[in-house]
């Protein structure tokens, strides 16, 4: 509901002996309205500029009302919002009283009395079930989905799930405007495939969703593949299956029978050219890269990109440090796929920096840094895809080009697969 500035009338606050109240003036002394902190269910911070004034909160009670309080003053609403904030929240969660966008209480299977409480800052909510508060980065859960008993949500009992590496948790379904609202701001933060990196569905290790997904289906099916990421996709397919990881990348399953290998390959190259800011975060940054790469002296080129990476955010160094590694195992393999370091560089430089490919120093800021990769990212394995896998070629009948088969095997069960495979091979050659 919109709501302008001339719709609010002026009322002195008080916070005192858990109540909540309101008065006419400073010297009523007949309260307009109030409420038990006890009855405080949620306190959502606006967005600046709402409803006319520059600084806006919500307060919802238990029976479903809804109190809505501006100031042009930020000093007063933040002040307004921690005394709110301690009056209402358990004291495990005093110290988080922080920078607050939601906070309050929902019903959860997982809570303490099937209660759960929640406090929302940015990406980060904390969450209090028994005792201790554990902090869930909404860009890096597993998923995030809704289950209703009916299709009519107004008659229906449900739950929101969300699911993080510390397991499942179920917020029941309510007609309160307050849940609504968290399920917006849950939705909301829980990473966006329109927005730049740091904004993205990440992966457990801070890589977008989307990257990390066709990263490892390359590496499945693609490096040994001709020309890959130069070879092209079918267009309409390419696009399909941006719109889809835009829409929830979490909810993408790769399977090579769906998509072939240049597909993904190109839907790759075309997420990295239209992410907003790119992976360089923004132009004055992708500039810095391209004059780094005019330094004649070696060592202090390396030291500049050395601190280049460094400054950028946590999301874009990562996404960078896994796209280049990524690229020292493509370039590793280029005597079957044909991609050398110059080729990836002429591929990947105007795709990084968003330019049309005339002017080649994108290129070789790209070719530097697989040459590179090791000294630049502070890493002694470029090799393996991620530290907990690796790929073995298991040859068919004989040892010659052609007759292998790459096979990804988790590093934990390596031993036990070489095992198998010569168990394997040798019941063959006995049954020939």
């Amino acid at each position: 509901t919109f709501i302008s500035s001339k719709d609010f009338s002026r009322r002195w606050c008080c916070l005192s002996d858990g109540m909540f109240s309101y008065f006419k003036s400073e010297q009523s002394h007949h309260k307009c309205g109030g409420m038990k902190t006890s009855e405080i269910i949620c306190l959502s911070v606006n967005s600046p500029g709402k409803h006319g004034y520059e600084h806006t909160f919500e307060l919802y009670s238990e029976e479903g009302r809804v109190y809505l309080f501006a100031s042009d003053d930020g000093s007063i609403i933040k002040n307004w919002i921690q005394a709110i904030a301690m009056a209402v929240l358990p004291p495990a969660l005093f110290d988080v009283c922080g920078t607050c966008d939601r906070l309050g209480r929902l019903r959860c299977t997982e809570g303490n009395h099937g209660i759960g409480w929640f406090f929302l800052s940015g990406f980060k909510l904390q969450v209090l079930l028994e005792d201790n508060v554990q902090i869930i980065d909404l860009r890096k859960l597993l998923t995030l989905s809704e289950q209703y008993e009916n299709v009519d949500l107004s008659d229906s009992a449900g739950y929101m799930v969300l699911v993080w590496r510390g397991g499942p948790l179920h917020l029941l379904a309510d007609r309160r405007p307050h849940f609504v609202g968290w399920q917006t701001f849950i939705q909301q933060r829980s990473g966006a495939g329109d927005q730049p990196l740091s904004q993205q569905q990440l992966t457990d290790l801070g890589v977008p969703v989307t990257i990390d997904r066709c990263l490892d289906h390359v590496t499945r099916y693609g490096l040994m593949s001709s020309g890959i990421y130069r070879k092209s996709g079918i267009n309409s397919h390419v696009t399909k299956l941006l719109e889809r990881f835009q829409n929830d990348a979490r909810s993408i399953t790769l399977l090579e029978s769906d998509y072939s290998v240049d597909d993904v390959a190109n839907m790759l190259k075309r997420f990295l050219r239209e992410v907003k800011g790119g992976v360089f975060n923004g132009q004055e940054n992708n500039n810095n890269w391209l004059r780094a790469a005019g330094l004649e002296d070696r060592t202090e080129k390396i030291n500049r990109y050395q601190i280049l990476l460094s400054n950028l955010p946590d999301v874009n160094r990562e996404t960078l440090k896994a796209l280049i590694h990524h690229l020292v195992c493509v370039q590793h393999l280029s005597d079957e796929n044909q991609m050398t370091i110059r080729n990836l560089g002429i591929v990947f430089g105007p795709t990084l920096f968003h330019t049309d490919g005339t002017d080649v120093t994108g290129s070789q800021v790209v070719e530097e840094l697989i040459q590179n990769y090791c000294s630049i990212f502070n890493v002694s394995q470029p090799l393996s895809r991620t530290p907990s896998s690796t790929i073995c070629a298991v040859y068919l009948e004989k040892k010659a080009e052609g007759a292998e088969v790459l096979v990804q095997v988790h590093i934990l069960i390596l031993t036990q697969t070489y095992i198998y495979l010569s168990t394997l091979f040798v019941d063959f050659f006995h049954k020939c």
